[in-house]
């Protein structure tokens, strides 16, 4: 008992043990102790509600109730990590069924990260969405064999330039070839294996050489010689088809001056039957030729008619300065007839003879004989202007007088300068003012 007076030695405590005895004896415990529970429960709710200025000023009545509390309320659960990623299910895949994805956001996403898969289209839809090719003219469809035979009978050099697909079915070599035969075969037919020094009698009977008529198109062989194709390896590789298929058991015979005599060459000046080969005669004859120093253009036996006389020269075989494939095909153009003298020919403008003059002879590092035989003719000198020529002739006195060249080249500087100062005196030259 002084156990029990001890926890109920409080007024308060007193009175609720009292009021506890006299409800228990009308009222069911049970019922009682529900009601009794609830009203606690609400009050400790209300308790937690309160602000804290309430709760320090009714210090008595809080220790009372708070030594009532059963226990104390559990914590606040702390708030979720911000970064958490909730991982889903792993998708199992079943070989033979199909599942639709879980979600739309899902399946962007695994449409995004993975590439598209090809889709297996008709042959029609893969030709359809194609664009469109340039469709072929009738000319361009036409085969290889038939625009050759159209180049040849028109003889149109600008048929290949029209487009690139006919240009390209007429750049084969073989084509080429039988372009530039076709070209020369006229004039082949009439001179081949003819020298210059043999004479000839045309019916009807001509007043001079000059006037007998020379066949073939000097047109057509001009033109001819302007494509950059045409080098002196191709000339003789047709000139030698042309050849073994024209002129195999016709007669061929040199007319070139040579410095040496058969035995020295290995080679036969006088020629014979089947005795045309283009490579190694030109080879002998352009040989000899380098090694003839003194002038001898004027001399017209070392020629032959393998050029129309009136065929237009390249004006880059012309003012120079020329390589050993430029020299080798000036001289097989002028040792075939092309006349650069000739009355009917028109002249070159005057820059352009001035500028063969220099680079031949007056400004050379050393005079070129076989360029001044196959070219520095009479034409050279006329129509030329009067300070022009002054400047040369003073360039060329300087050169003979101080110069270091050996003596085969003052041979050539001299004798360009007694052509120069004749133009000079006589009133023939037309020299411009």
């Amino acid at each position: 008992m002084r156990h029990s007076s001890a926890l109920i030695s409080h007024p308060l405590d007193v009175f609720i043990v009292v009021v506890i005895v006299v409800v228990c004896r009308f009222v069911q415990p049970a019922v009682f102790l529900s009601a009794l529970g609830r009203r606690f429960r609400r009050s400790r709710q209300l308790s937690f509600v309160s602000s804290p200025s309430t709760s320090t000023s009714s210090s008595s009545s809080s220790s009372s109730s708070s030594f009532y509390a059963s226990a104390p309320s559990p914590p606040p659960p702390p708030p979720p990590p911000q970064n958490l990623v909730v991982m889903g299910p792993t998708p199992m895949r079943i070989r033979g069924k199909r599942k639709a994805l879980s979600s739309p956001a899902k399946t962007g996403a695994l449409m995004a990260s993975t590439p598209p898969t090809k889709i297996r289209r008709s042959l029609a839809s893969v030709l359809a969405s194609r664009p469109p090719r340039q469709r072929l003219s009738s000319l361009e469809s036409l085969p290889a064999e038939m625009l050759e035979s159209i180049l040849l009978y028109s003889s149109n050099l600008s048929l290949p330039r029209a487009s690139h697909v006919i240009g390209a079915k007429l750049s084969q070599r073989a084509t080429l070839l039988r372009l530039f035969m076709w070209s020369f075969h006229e004039t082949w037919h009439q001179w081949f294996g003819i020298p210059a020094n043999q004479p000839v009698h045309h019916v009807p009977q001509s007043r001079d050489e000059e006037c007998i008529p020379c066949h073939g198109d000097a047109a057509l062989q001009s033109a001819v010689l302007e494509l950059p194709w045409v080098d002196i390896d191709f000339i003789l590789q047709a000139q030698q088809t042309w050849a073994d298929r024209y002129a195999r058991d016709r007669w061929y015979q040199h007319s070139a001056p040579w410095h040496d005599d058969d035995a020295t060459t290995g080679h036969a000046h006088a020629g014979g039957y089947a005795h045309f080969d283009a490579r190694a005669c030109f080879d002998v004859d352009f040989q000899q030729a380098v090694k003839l120093a003194l002038p001898f253009r004027q001399w017209p036996e070392w020629r032959t008619q393998d050029v129309h006389p009136l065929a237009r020269l390249p004006t880059a075989l012309i003012t120079g300065p020329w390589d050993d494939e430029q020299l080798r095909r000036l001289f097989w153009l002028t040792r075939g007839g092309i006349m650069m003298d000739h009355k009917d020919r028109p002249l070159p403008p005057w820059e352009v003879k001035l500028q063969c003059l220099e680079n031949a002879v007056v400004c050379a590092a050393e005079p070129n004989a076989l360029v001044a035989n196959c070219l520095m003719g009479c034409w050279i000198y006329v129509y030329l202007p009067r300070e022009v020529v002054a400047r040369q002739l003073t360039s060329l006195e300087r050169r003979i007088q101080w110069g270091a060249d050996s003596s085969e080249s003052k041979k050539i500087l001299r004798w360009a300068w007694d052509l120069l100062f004749l133009c000079m005196q006589l009133p023939d030259c037309h020299l411009l003012a």
